[in-house]
């Protein structure tokens, strides 16, 4: 059994099965690895690598040709425009109440 503060990803990535405690020692989860879905992952980590090595040069070259447009003030202008931040409840009521504090000095 793994200890809940010994629970870390590269710990168990060592293992196929572990339990591992709750923070409270109370309980225990059963962590099981697929080796079927470790395969197919793997799989499709290698392929995309071997894709991504394979077309360097192009993909290096695409960017550089489109990075002056891609990062210009422009670019950067619509795309949040077409992509607005959402409406909070506090700020579409107009609320006069103070904001949780974070810290700092109110602006």
């Amino acid at each position: 059994m793994i200890p809940h503060l010994d629970a870390k990803w590269w710990r168990l990535s060592a293992y196929d099965s572990a339990l591992v405690s709750n923070a409270e020692g109370t309980q225990v989860s059963w962590y099981r690895r697929d080796p079927r879905q470790v395969r197919e992952m793997l799989t499709g980590a290698i392929t995309a690598h071997v894709e991504l090595h394979r077309r360097w040069n192009e993909l290096r070259d695409r960017y550089r040709d489109a990075s002056a447009q891609i990062t210009s003030f422009a670019a950067w202008e619509q795309t949040f425009a077409d992509n607005p931040a959402p409406v909070r409840e506090r700020d579409r009521a107009g609320s006069s109440a103070p904001a949780a504090s974070t810290g700092g000095t109110a602006a």
